[in-house]
């Protein structure tokens, strides 16, 4: 069985697509903000089972950087980040023009680790 680090995994989506920490606009969970060092925070200390099986992050993670959101895909257990293209203009998507700091409740209970 092999485990993958959930920062490892999400810096490498983000830098196959050009991004950087600094291009996250933001990152939700279960409709709540969780801040970029949180989120680091946490990740650096979450290890899951991606293979077939049972999904251990929830899927409601979602990250905001540049014209992308990164959603959890799931399939029969397997896991990984989703890039979907959202080159459509801002105001198509509620709410996702607000930087993390500025949007509601934060919230980091749905990503696990610790």
């Amino acid at each position: 069985m092999s485990y993958t680090n959930l920062l490892k995994e999400t810096e490498w989506k983000l830098a196959c697509f050009g991004y950087t920490w600094d291009d996250v606009l933001w990152i939700r969970c279960n409709g709540k903000r969780v801040s970029v060092d949180r989120f680091k925070e946490i990740a650096r200390h979450t290890k899951y089972d991606n293979g077939y099986g049972g999904h251990e992050i929830d899927g409601s993670l979602k990250i905001r950087a540049g014209k992308h959101l990164f959603a959890r895909g799931v399939y029969d257990g397997a896991e990984w980040w989703e890039p979907i293209d959202i080159s459509e203009p801002m105001e198509e998507w509620q709410g996702d023009t607000f930087k993390n700091s500025d949007y509601g409740e934060e919230d980091d209970t749905c990503i696990g680790g610790e």
